[in-house]
């Protein structure tokens, strides 16, 4: 396939798409994805599918992170206020959604689709508020197959953020800004958005340590800083450790790892941040649960941020309230003192 620039090409013109002067909000679990394909079209794609949406989190069981939901175009009006849709078709099929498609990118938008090989669109909104619309497309299968195995990784990443704005969105309508929170011996504080329900449960400037619990089901919010180390960078081994001590100062049943992933290069509060994932054991193996840290280093002050979350639901699926706990503590915001 040629590549469009060599880059993701995100258009905002799908045209043919039912605009109302007034729609109802999204619904959907965390994490829900409805797939909307014809049966050859989604074959076609299923491995990228599987590499892209399909990865897996340890909480203990694998749980994917976004759940699918397979439909045809002719259920799209049972599912017209899923939060996120991936539209998908090969343009030489006359198949329904490669019909619909092509009544969407009429004219010159259909045009260069076909001519530049544009593979992905995407529109907000088109048929409830807080809504994203991705469109996947290949001029024939083959090509259909090619654009999922290098583009979709980005559709994931797009999708991401987008599900992570919309439950922050949903928060800061519903939660509370919780107050600001002084760093002592800086010019600084942080602030943090809180679902009700959470509250502050410990404060120590002596421990340079926050924390937030939630009861259904039981969570942990952690917030901790220290003065950056001189030559020391975050590292896997480093953080766990940072982490290990925050939570042997409240949890000294809750110190053991079962499992930790590898570090992750994010970014958290506009800043290059590290982060980890893995699973906290208490130390009889009578809980456990996942846990997720991040950590970053704000130069204008010289400290070091962790900022973590822990989780215990048996019985339970876990990963819509790991999206949600994630939209919670990626409303941390750093603020400085204005000159």
């Amino acid at each position: 396939m040629k590549p469009f620039g060599g880059v993701l090409f995100l258009a905002t013109c799908l045209l043919f798409l039912q605009n109302c002067s007034w729609k109802s909000p999204s619904r959907g679990s965390p994490g829900s994805l409805l797939i909307v394909a014809d049966p050859s079209d989604r074959a076609a794609i299923s491995g990228a599918l599987q590499n892209s949406f399909g990865k897996t989190v340890q909480t203990p069981q694998d749980e994917p992170l976004f759940r699918t939901i397979d439909i045809s175009i002719d259920k799209l009006d049972d599912y017209a206020r899923s939060p996120i849709i991936l539209l998908v078709a090969a343009l030489d099929s006359d198949e329904p959604s490669a019909r619909f498609v092509k009544k969407m990118l009429k004219g010159d938008v259909l045009t260069r689709a076909l001519d530049e090989h544009v593979c992905i669109f995407q529109r907000r909104d088109p048929w409830a508020t807080s809504q994203i619309l991705l469109v996947l497309i290949g001029r024939n299968k083959a090509e259909l197959a090619s654009s999922a195995v290098e583009r979709l990784d980005q559709i994931v990443d797009t999708a991401t953020t987008f599900e992570l704005d919309r439950l922050q969105n949903n928060l800061f309508k519903h939660g509370k800004r919780n107050a600001i929170h002084p760093i002592p011996k800086t010019e600084a504080s942080f602030s943090l958005t809180l679902p009700d329900g959470c509250t502050l449960i410990h404060s120590s400037d002596t421990l340079d340590i926050v924390r937030f619990q939630q009861q259904n089901p039981p969570a942990w919010i952690t917030i901790s800083w220290r003065k950056s180390r001189t030559g020391e960078s975050i590292i896997a081994d480093s953080l766990l450790a940072w982490r290990y001590s925050v939570s042997a100062i409240f949890d000294r049943e809750m110190v053991c790892y079962s499992d930790t992933v590898g570090l992750n290069y994010v970014r958290f509060a506009n800043q290059p941040a590290t982060s980890i994932r893995g699973l906290w054991q208490s130390a009889d193996y009578g809980d456990g649960g996942p846990f997720r840290t991040y950590a970053f280093s704000d130069s204008s002050i010289k400290m070091d941020f962790l900022i973590d979350y822990a989780l215990f639901a048996p019985g339970k699926e876990k990963v819509p309230y790991i999206w949600q706990l994630d939209a919670v503590v990626q409303t941390f915001t750093l603020q400085l003192q204005k000159d």
